[in-house]
């Protein structure tokens, strides 16, 4: 299926694409590699107990199996209705290179909000997977959406890793759907229980007034801010990687 046009995207995406419902989150999903699967970001669902898609009719359907996790990736695949259209998968992408052109979805339930980027440059996080920036999708809206190539294939999907200046959507290579793929049902309760795992102990944080800076010289206000970014660059990527106690 070759996409030459947004037009020819929308009408070839938008029917296996569904709104995720979570207890207040709302994002995308979309239908790939085999009927009833989908496919949308974790954090969009983590520790929820009840998960809704509305399909590209406006009907509603109650999510009551998770076919699999992969929380530090980032990733759930659900189980959604069989009858919708799934879009086939590029399993083979490890990674999305710099310059690709792609189709996401920019906002969820919205097809004409698809939009054509390129891959942005590629990112390793720590030694468990490379991701591609992707500047001009936004980071609360497009999570959950797929990445679509011009011929049609699912390339990755979109999520979103922590970063010195705030949540990035990124792209994740298709080839570790695979795994999520091939996965047994699961009741929804996994949802839950893969989310406490990621928690770190409830931890309390110290709040202090800004006044506390007054009269402080230019070097130090410029050392603390320093201080500010090395921390948050040491620990996203901690936290990234599923290490919340390491990110701490």
């Amino acid at each position: 299926m070759a996409l030459t046009s947004l037009d020819d995207a929308c009408a070839w995406v938008g029917p296996a694409t569904v709104v995720v419902e979570a207890e207040g989150r709302v994002g995308t999903g979309f239908l790939a590699g085999g009927p009833g699967l989908v496919v949308t970001a974790f954090h969009l669902v983590a520790d929820a107990s009840a998960v809704t898609l509305r399909l590209p009719s406006g009907r509603k359907l109650a999510v009551d199996e998770v076919m699999g996790i992969d929380a530090r990736r980032n990733i759930a695949v659900l189980r959604g209705p069989r009858r919708l259209p799934s879009l086939p998968v590029a399993l083979h992408t490890t990674e999305l290179v710099e310059g690709t052109r792609l189709f996401a979805q920019a906002a969820p339930g919205d097809t004409t909000s698809l939009v054509l980027t390129r891959a942005g440059a590629s990112e390793r996080v720590g030694e468990l997977f490379t991701v591609c920036l992707l500047p001009a999708l936004s980071a609360e809206t497009a999570p959950g959406s797929p990445l679509v190539g011009e011929n049609g294939l699912v390339v990755g999907l979109v999520t979103r890793v922590l970063s010195n200046v705030g949540p990035l959507p990124v792209g994740v290579p298709a080839a570790y759907l695979k795994a999520l793929f091939e996965g047994a049902p699961q009741p929804l309760a996994a949802l839950h229980t893969e989310g406490r795992r990621r928690k770190a102990v409830r931890r309390s944080i110290p709040t202090h007034p800004l006044s506390l800076l007054d009269g402080s010289s230019a070097a130090g206000l410029a050392a603390i801010g320093a201080t500010l970014v090395t921390a948050i660059q040491t620990g996203a990527p901690a936290y990234n990687e599923g290490d919340v106690d390491g990110c701490y």
